[in-house]
């Protein structure tokens, strides 16, 4: 599946349940595999691996990946064999591994601790508990980020302060899982929808947030929880979200309240609080002078034009620059451990090299 977003959940679903035909998941002995020319071999079947799979199989035996990448690279796969035989043979006779395959491609590399989970059966689950909830909420968006990563935006009509409307400023919940052995986590959140792929931008409840690691270590007995559904513990750690409304609410005030709070925090020096930044927003030199330029031009005083600034810049950029790039903005917004303060102190000390390098030049 191709990184991107569904605006239709239903393309997204029927997506999902493709993609998961012809995978099968199973645990193998260590000692059951080999690699030759480059190949993995289990039981007498070569199989490809994919970026994922390749990184975790590396980890696990103990071979750097950027040293799997040179020998492969370089074609030296008789030095790849080795490496790769030879750290499975110090393994212990009862070692195993749970694989995650696709016809004749290994996508995962896990530990066998961690529990098998149907994310298609486990979001369809999800949304239909949500609906049943929440009769009034729609679907925002969906989509993949690829890393075997997925996620769906929920939201509710709520009442928005009036200068939020025109940003795309929603309250909802989001709900993340993985199919290379990370976990389910469902979140409450006023959420901003900020770049072209759908990625979200700041304001996940931690308080009320819900995880279910993959891992089987979860020994915790969810049976005789009334709204445990079919033995499922997933299940029920998505459902019981979905009641946490107060919860919800209080945060979407704090939320609202730092928007306005920014909204009221002037900016002294922009050239220099812009170059403080430079470093974390990653932009190349040249689109970071004409970030300053028009940011300058549009006359930005406050802390939210700037962040508005920040995202309207990062819709322009690639998936991967694009949240790098949000992810200042939340810090911003959500002010965590007084990082404007830190942000202002150190634009004193940019304005200071930036003067310098005036007189110099």
């Amino acid at each position: 599946m191709k990184a991107g977003k569904f605006e239709n959940i239903e393309r997204f679903l029927s997506a999902l349940d493709e993609e998961r035909k012809g995978r099968e998941d199973i645990v193998i002995p260590v000692h059951s595999m080999g690699m030759t020319d480059g190949k993995l071999v289990i039981e007498g079947e070569s199989y490809s691996l994919n970026e994922m799979a390749k990184n975790q199989l590396a980890r696990r035996l103990g071979v750097v990946p950027a040293y799997w990448n040179r020998m492969v690279n370089f074609k030296q796969f008789d030095l790849l064999d080795t490496n790769v035989n030879r750290w499975i043979s110090l393994h212990d006779e009862d070692d195993q591994y749970l694989i995650s395959r696709k016809g004749n491609e290994i996508i995962a590399f896990l530990s066998p601790r961690y529990k098998i989970v149907d994310n298609y059966e486990s979001l369809s689950t999800y949304l239909e508990s949500y609906q049943k909830a929440h009769p009034d909420s729609s679907y925002r968006t969906a989509g993949y980020m690829g890393n075997g990563n997925f996620y769906v935006q929920m939201y509710e009509n709520a009442r928005i302060p009036e200068f939020l409307k025109n940003d795309s400023y929603s309250v909802g919940s989001v709900f993340k899982f993985s199919d290379v052995g990370g976990g389910i986590s469902l979140a409450n959140l006023l959420y901003r929808q900020v770049c072209s792929n759908g990625l979200m931008g700041f304001g996940e409840d931690r308080d009320s947030k819900i995880r279910l690691n993959g891992h089987a270590k979860d020994t915790r007995d969810y049976r005789n929880d009334p709204i445990y559904l079919e033995e499922k513990p997933q299940v029920l750690a998505l459902t019981r979200a979905l009641g946490r409304r107060e919860a919800m609410d209080g945060h979407t005030k704090e939320r609202i309240e730092n928007l306005i709070t920014i909204k009221d925090k002037k900016i002294d020096d922009l050239e220099a609080i812009l170059y403080t930044l430079k470093p974390h927003l990653r932009m190349s030199d040249e689109t970071f002078t004409a970030f300053v330029e028009e940011a300058i031009a549009d006359k930005i005083d406050n802390y939210y034009d700037l962040v508005q600034a920040i995202t309207a810049m990062a819709q322009k950029e690639d998936a991967e620059t694009q949240f790098r790039m949000e992810q200042v903005g939340g810090w911003i917004t959500d002010n965590r451990g007084k990082i404007l303060d830190h942000i202002i102190v150190n634009s004193i000390k940019t304005r200071e090299k930036l003067d310098k390098k005036e007189k110099e030049e």
